[in-house]
């Protein structure tokens, strides 16, 4: 059976997974296609695109981030887009929940979502989240509306992203989860405004700050093993990780 197991794996992995000589695993190879149409510009008499236009650039934000994974160094990282999994597949790993299609509906549709990750990225030991948001600046400084609804996007990805790290956590509560939400088309120059709303409960501290992937990050130069955001991975990632992973040693160390 174990066999058996190992070739199948090995036969997804040959047709899904890149495989290139430096680099991460992508899986899908190529970006999941969520939107493919295009739609002009502006609207026409009697037909409006406003929404399509909106998938179809949170889309290209998405592939962006994509682009910028793929050319890390590291190939030792495994990337999936667009992970996802089930109610069902969440409460195998969590032993406190009791199935009740009385008390949780989620429990009598074996295929109701729980949660999802636009990337989740598996390293030597450690797991990357991260959360694409297609945002632009906000026009007017003034304009608190449209500020604290930059800020509640960022809100909504922590969400997202906290619902897979719970379930990492369920599997191994010493695994070490890094997260971070990616605005590919924000700029640095403007990413005061996320704390700019007058109600402070709308602005985002410097920790939240932190974990935060904008444009310049991700802005990947064409050499093909080089990329800006590689060198904020090393920075952000790799040695955040190293860090995590020598503390966790010492403290067993203590322990024992």
């Amino acid at each position: 059976m174990s066999d058996r197991y190992q070739k199948l794996g090995q036969e997804i992995f040959s047709k899904y997974c890149s495989a290139e000589e430096y680099g991460p695993t992508m899986l899908p190879r190529a970006p999941r296609q969520t939107y493919i149409d295009a739609y002009p510009a502006s609207d026409v008499p009697g037909a409006s695109f406003q929404d399509e236009r909106q998938r179809q650039a949170d889309y290209e934000a998405e592939v962006t981030v994509y682009r910028a994974l793929e050319s890390l160094t590291d190939s030792g990282l495994i990337v999936l887009h667009k992970f996802e999994f089930t109610h069902d597949q969440y409460c195998i790993c969590d032993s406190s929940h009791v199935r009740d299609k009385k008390k949780c509906k989620k429990c009598g549709n074996k295929f109701a979502r729980e949660g999802e990750s636009d990337f989740l990225v598996v390293g030597n030991g450690y797991f990357v989240l991260i959360e694409v948001k297609n945002m632009t600046p906000v026009d007017k400084d003034e304009n608190d509306v449209a500020l604290r609804e930059l800020v509640g996007t960022f809100r909504k990805s922590v969400l997202q992203r906290t619902k897979v790290a719970d379930l990492i956590k369920k599997i191994d509560d010493r695994a070490i989860v890094l997260q971070f939400s990616a605005y590919p088309n924000f700029s640095k120059e403007s990413k005061y405004q996320f704390q700019l709303s007058y109600e402070e409960k709308d602005r985002l501290n410097n920790d939240e700050m932190s974990s935060i992937i904008f444009h310049e990050d991700i802005s990947c130069r064409r050499a093909p093993i080089s990329s800006y955001f590689d060198e904020w991975w090393k920075n952000n990632i790799t040695q955040v990780v190293s860090e995590k992973m020598f503390n966790l040693e010492d403290h067993e160390k203590v322990r024992n």
